[in-house]
């Protein structure tokens, strides 16, 4: 999707603002992270410690399981719980370096802080001293637009992607239960517009793999209710949520699946 124009608009009133990373002279966006800001660790601490084993696990794991890893790190009180997953619309390359860089700087993303949840444009990285590992966290972390497009037939656009996201919903739950599945599902649904055009609308839908099905259910339940609210007749948008990932796209088909098989 990187020859499409896009621009962000996130939810300021729960973050602090955008985080660029540079790491080996390329720039990488954290979109408002969560930064805890109790209980913060020192530096060298045991927990300081336990992070940056976990941060040098992590990239190594997800990109040896197909995007996806969860690991942890160290002793109760100081262990440290960790996941990664890319985003199945970026290139495998993205997704590389992607893992890569958040895992780098994660220390410049939340200096000193207990628990971080970061989504970036290929991939998301969460940690936390507490276990976290399949319970979903729908909380919704950046909206993404296509800059001025809009249908001229909203009403006929927002019954398809209803109907679309919820049957693409229904399958990335299901496909939970195969780790081959890798906890997404995409499709597409045709509808004619007032003028009686006909218009295709694509979808995808993602949970992060450690969820349920019921879990990955929720997640994208609240996350697809927050698309059709945020994008009420835009020819395409996605909703990042710390465990779930839902785009959709009118009229043209740029949501292909890169990972590798």
């Amino acid at each position: 999707m990187s020859q499409h124009n896009f621009f962000v608009i996130a939810m300021t009133w729960l973050f602090t603002g955008t985080i660029v990373l540079v790491v080996l002279g390329q720039p990488y966006t954290a979109y408002y992270p969560y930064c805890s800001n109790t209980d913060n660790y020192t530096m060298a601490s045991e927990y300081q410690v336990n992070l940056v084993s976990l941060m040098s696990d992590l990239p190594q794991g997800a990109i040896n399981n197909r995007g996806f890893y969860t690991s942890m790190a160290g002793e109760a009180p100081d262990r440290v719980y960790g996941l990664t997953m890319c985003y199945v619309d970026r290139n495998w390359t993205q997704c590389q370096d992607c893992v890569r860089a958040a895992a780098a700087g994660v220390q410049q993303t939340c200096p000193f802080s207990r628990e971080m949840e970061a989504c970036y444009d290929a991939c998301i990285l969460r940690y936390s001293n507490v276990p976290f590992f399949s319970v979903a966290d729908p909380t919704t972390a950046v909206y993404m637009f296509l800059r001025s497009s809009v249908v001229s037939d909203a009403p006929s656009m927002v019954a398809a992607r209803q109907t679309l996201m919820s049957q693409l919903a229904a399958g990335a739950a299901a496909a939970e239960s195969s780790p081959q599945l890798l906890g997404l599902a995409n499709g597409s649904v045709g509808y004619t517009d007032s003028l009686g055009a006909q218009q295709v609308i694509y979808g995808l839908t993602q949970c992060t793999r450690d969820l349920n099905a019921s879990e990955c259910t929720r997640c994208l339940t609240e996350t697809v209710n927050d698309l059709s609210s945020t994008f009420p007749n835009d020819t395409y948008g996605a909703v990042k949520a710390y465990s779930c990932y839902v785009v959709y796209s009118v009229g043209g088909d740029f949501l292909t699946i890169t990972l590798p098989p």
